[in-house]
């Protein structure tokens, strides 16, 4: 569909890396349709906010962006979690035409012009009961010259205790082999030199290592990076895969607790045992990687000696973040039918010990950092300092009198300083 009348369009993009590639993927589609894209917060004719409903605060944040966007756009789609979650209420806020899904979000052009034409206004959620993937595809229009986003799969078959995207997301729908090829190839094609594999639960597709595989031949491509993992997935074809020559030493692990109570709470699949065995074969194939983890601390009922647990597990192994985030009650699940006993200001207070004990062991790991040389993959600048990554996901910064955006150079790394490794040109 191309338009005679050139409408204008906004975007903005709440939560996960999913969303931040289901974005990119509409934003083609109405650049193909002859749509002119706008700055979030500029005046145009229609705005599209891709929402979170993964905690409370996402939530609220989402509603606040909807409102923003009311003030600069004379209509508003609203698409996503929050909207799946909530459409009454996000129907509610001002401007708002339409109400999408998280499940089937292609085809929205259409939908945009009835809006912009006829001000039509539409509750649009889709069926639970979703089998197909939605055919979202981008790499047809220059974007990023360092990163992109490639979506394999869809939605979650997992039974937690705590988490509603299950319900938003619907089942497992894995994108086909070759349709996930071809874009990798798009988006080398386009100049992108970084590729994270990504998906709801990246861990699904049973196809994984050899995407990987078939990504690490593509000219062009350079790293190569995945979303957030099961600790189950290690098993030797996994790990034979990710031990490929543009594969990246860095992998992002969906931890919550390793307290085997705390885990049987929230009906994760796996015990302490399972996920250190993992970890351990992990290092011994790859001894320089480095871990990132997602924990969910003040889970109901959650004591300070099971946090401590945690804590004590994740100083053993090599973790340069933990994404920390307080137990949000999320009606419909089980877990928000359970006795909550720790008070609002003592989670905050156990959420910031854990931010601060996760900071000491990543301190620890970039004082280890110096006087290496790393390959940095620069991404952007201000005047003459550049900043990147390392292999390993670690951001640095040096100063070069030369434009050496987007390209790889080697950084002899001299210390840190507010998280970031510090460094001169070799």
């Amino acid at each position: 569909m191309i338009i005679k009348n050139r409408y204008s369009i906004s975007f903005y993009t709440l939560g996960c890396r999913v969303n931040q590639y289901e974005t990119r993927a509409i934003t083609e589609e109405f650049i193909a349709a002859g749509f002119d894209i706008r700055k979030f917060g500029e005046a145009c004719d229609i705005s599209i906010i891709n929402t979170c409903a993964v905690t409370g605060e996402s939530e609220r944040k989402s509603a606040q962006y909807i409102r923003r966007a009311s003030k600069s756009s004379q209509s508003v789609m609203v698409i996503g979690c929050f909207s799946e979650y909530k459409p009454e209420e996000v129907g509610k806020l001002p401007n708002v035409y339409y109400v999408g899904s998280a499940k089937i979000k292609s085809s929205l052009v259409s939908k945009a012009m009835d809006i912009l034409d006829n001000k039509h206004k539409l509750i649009a959620l889709s069926n639970s009961n979703i089998h197909e993937y939605d055919n979202l595809n981008i790499g047809y229009y220059p974007d990023s010259k360092i990163r992109s986003y490639l979506k394999i799969e869809d939605g979650c078959n997992g039974k937690c205790s705590y988490c509603i995207i299950p319900r938003l997301r619907g089942e497992i729908r894995l994108r086909a082999f070759d349709d996930i090829i071809e874009e990798a190839k798009r988006i080398a094609d386009i100049g992108c030199k970084e590729i994270v594999i990504t998906g709801i639960e990246v861990s699904a597709h049973n196809q994984l290592p050899d995407i990987i595989r078939a990504i690490n031949k593509i000219n062009g491509i350079e790293r190569i990076r995945l979303g957030s993992l099961d600790p189950r997935i290690f098993d030797d074809n996994f790990l034979d895969a990710i031990q490929c020559e543009k594969f990246m030493p860095h992998l992002h692990i969906s931890l919550q607790s390793a307290c085997n109570r705390i885990l049987n709470l929230m009906k994760r699949p796996y015990t302490k045992a399972v996920a250190a065995g993992n970890l351990d074969k992990t290092l011994t194939h790859i001894p320089d990687i480095l871990l990132s983890v997602d924990v969910i601390s003040s889970f109901p009922t959650e004591t300070m000696s099971e946090l401590n647990e945690t804590i004590e597990f994740l100083i053993y192994y090599p973790i340069s973040h933990i994404h920390a985030f307080p137990f949000s009650k999320r009606a419909g699940t089980v877990a928000a039918e359970m006795i909550e006993l720790i008070t609002p200001h003592e989670k905050k207070l156990r959420n910031d010990y854990l931010i601060c004990e996760g900071n000491k062991i990543r301190n620890a790991i970039l004082e280890r950092q110096i006087g290496k040389t790393l390959p940095i993959l620069v991404e952007c600048s201000n005047k003459n300092i550049y900043v990147g990554y390392t292999t390993n996901y670690l951001e640095a910064e040096f100063e070069s009198d030369t434009d050496l955006r987007y390209q790889t150079v080697n950084v002899k790394i001299t210390g840190f300083r507010n998280e970031k490794l510090i460094g001169i040109i070799k």
